[in-house]
């Protein structure tokens, strides 16, 4: 794992050091010196006069799965509250916590159901803790990991389960991890439009197009959108692009991965 800074100023120079990484591991396109912050915008400046490169930073979302995320990390962080006295049993664990894509949502956690599905979940991994300790560590990256599995239906009807595995040997003093794994289903026609969604947001600033130097656009996602995802998201926001004028001289859509010092880069614009 590798957890982005939770300052959005540190969020996204770290995001832009991947990128200017990946321009340099991929396009063999150098560009030296340090970044720093623009005054309102753009986000991040070098250089001086009309040989400055402004780079503005937006990210692909999409708000109905934030909200979803948003409450399956209240659902972990809860949970890991009521196991806290098992943790040195669970020591070097990893519960990746499954809920059927949360279809129908979860309650809030605010509400008597949702403590109630909260409580069941804790309740169902305290009950396995002793017969985990002999699951081995997880050495393999490349592999699936041996692990252990566990399905049940949960208060109000609910699905809860999980699937655990190893990365730290018991002894090693590391907290258990607990986390919802996976994305959220989605139709194809709106992935597609996830990138371009992201450049319209921006378009729709009105940007000062008498910017004295060179000014980009870059775009960021996760996993969710890589490889042929991307390329057809990126091809999607060109279309879009061809019949609309834009200020930015390039427009780049980078995916970063955890413990890779740089991101896999897609130019969009031209």
């Amino acid at each position: 794992m590798e957890t982005l800074p939770a300052d959005q100023d540190d969020e996204e120079y770290a995001i832009l050091e991947k990128f200017i990484s990946g321009l340099r591991h991929f396009e063999g396109r150098e560009i030296p010196g340090a970044f720093r912050r623009g005054d309102r915008w753009p986000d991040f400046e070098i250089g001086d006069g009309t040989d400055r490169l402004g780079i503005e930073i937006t990210w692909v979302t999409y708000e109905p799965h934030d909200q979803l995320r948003r409450r399956e990390e209240q659902y972990a962080r809860r949970v890991g509250e009521l196991l806290t006295d098992r943790y040195p049993r669970l020591g070097g664990l990893c519960f990746e916590l499954e809920d059927d894509y949360q279809d129908p949502p979860y309650p809030q956690l605010t509400s008597r159901e949702g403590e109630a599905v909260a409580k069941a979940i804790a309740a169902l991994i305290r009950s396995e803790a002793d017969q985990l300790s002999t699951l081995p560590v997880r050495t393999d990256a490349e592999r699936p990991p041996v692990g252990h599995q566990v399905r049940e239906i949960g208060p109000s009807g609910v699905r809860i389960g999980y699937f655990v595995y190893r990365f730290a040997a018991a002894e090693s003093g590391a907290e258990p991890i607990i986390r919802f794994m996976g994305v959220f289903p989605f139709d194809k026609e709106l992935l597609d439009s996830l990138v371009w969604r992201a450049i319209e947001r921006k378009l729709k600033k009105t940007y000062d197009r008498t910017y004295s130097g060179r000014l980009w656009l870059l775009v960021w996602g996760g996993v969710l959108l890589a490889g042929a995802e991307s390329s057809a998201a990126a091809a999607h926001a060109r279309q879009e692009l061809a019949m609309t004028s834009n200020p930015f001289d390039e427009i780049w859509f980078v995916s970063v991965a955890a413990g890779l010092d740089f991101g896999t880069i897609e130019r969009i614009w031209p």
